[in-house]
């Protein structure tokens, strides 16, 4: 199960229509035909062109950008 699929989420009609995806740390909007393309079976990447990649690892994984590089920086530099 993708992080995105246990968070709460605002719909909002004005100006455009999108989703806004929250939890108590970090929160990320998508536009709604994006969401609908994903729901439809798209990967993540294709589907969602205009939500950044660490946008959408949080929406994958729950991992902050900070809680990403944390864990995956280059320890031999």
């Amino acid at each position: 199960m993708r992080y995105i699929d246990t968070l709460q989420c605002k719909e909002e009609y004005k100006p455009v229509h999108q989703y806004t995806f929250f939890d108590d740390n970090y929160q990320v909007t998508v536009p709604a035909e994006e969401l609908f393309a994903y729901r439809q079976g798209k990967l993540m990447q294709i589907a969602m062109p205009s939500v950044s990649a660490d946008d959408r690892e949080w929406l994958m994984t729950g991992l902050t950008p900070g809680q990403f590089d944390a864990i995956f920086q280059d320890k031999s530099a």
